[in-house]
């Protein structure tokens, strides 16, 4: 998944060139029919060169505008890693291409500006929302629309909990100090001890361990949203959502997480509780 942004809209809406070429095509993200989208993707690439010819340019030049395309077409790895569309633009000197949780529809435009109207409701706020999952394995980051949900990949983000903190300890400090005892209250009653209510001083650092895990992925994020409006939706056990709202500087959180752990859920059951958060 490669996010589109307001910034891309803007630096595409202003070309290095006025030969511009515009594809857009649905592609699949397993089975069969990934060689075809591939083939679909050659047979644009080869009617842009011809395109280009036809409206004046020579075929050395034609060919050097789509050079990064074909490139890019040859590499195995980028066609098993695909989302439900993919869009590029070539300019001289330009070449921006982005994997959208949207089925394009397959078009190729060769005119002096881009065509980026199908890109377009990926911007939409009432359209796209982000998500965060958190487990101990692993901190997952997607884009969704209402159709499907897409992985972001990015280094910006801590890998796991479990690799930034000693997760497994903290787990069983909470079990230690999450029993009941007599007496506690002035009636007598049985009372629950929790971290951060008395527990014990490795409850108590844990938690403050996990305040900076979340600055840190406040932080990587916040690269992304820029002036963004879209809701972010947090996915993860009951005890870590109130440590990540604290952390978290995006003024757009939805309030009501994803509770348990998301590493049990398919892409498709974040993607349907997400949209009904």
């Amino acid at each position: 998944m490669d996010l589109f942004t307001r910034a891309d809209l803007h630096a595409l809406m202003h070309p290095t060139g006025t030969h511009c070429v515009s594809i857009c095509l649905p592609t699949h993200r397993t089975g069969r029919e990934i060689r075809e989208d591939s083939l679909r993707c050659k047979n644009l690439l080869s009617q842009a060169e011809e395109q280009l010819q036809a409206i004046g340019l020579r075929s050395p030049a034609a060919r050097e505008i789509v050079k990064p395309a074909w490139e890019l077409h040859r590499d195995e790895l980028f066609w098993r890693n695909q989302s439900d569309g993919l869009a590029m633009f070539l300019a001289p000197g330009q070449f921006k291409f982005f994997r959208v949780p949207l089925a394009l529809d397959e078009m190729l435009i060769v005119n002096q500006r881009f065509h980026l109207k199908a890109l377009l409701p990926l911007l939409q706020n009432d359209g796209q929302f982000y998500l965060l999952a958190v487990s101990q394995k692993q901190v997952r980051f997607f884009t969704g629309t209402h159709y499907s949900i897409s992985r972001i990949e990015t280094d910006a983000l801590p890998g796991s909990l479990r690799d930034a903190l000693n997760i497994d300890e903290y787990v069983q400090s909470l079990q230690q100090h999450g029993h009941t005892t007599m007496g506690v209250g002035p009636s007598g009653a049985r009372e629950a001890i929790h971290h951060g209510q008395g527990g014990s001083d490795l409850a108590s650092r844990k938690n403050d361990e996990l305040r900076e895990f979340f600055r840190r992925i406040d932080d990587g994020l916040a690269e992304f949203f820029e002036d963004d409006k879209a809701p972010l939706v947090f996915a993860g056990v009951e005890y870590l959502f109130p440590l990540f709202r604290e952390a978290c500087s995006y003024r757009h959180l939805v309030q009501t997480p994803i509770r348990g752990n998301p590493d049990l859920l398919s892409e498709q059951d974040l993607h349907d509780r997400a949209w009904q958060a």
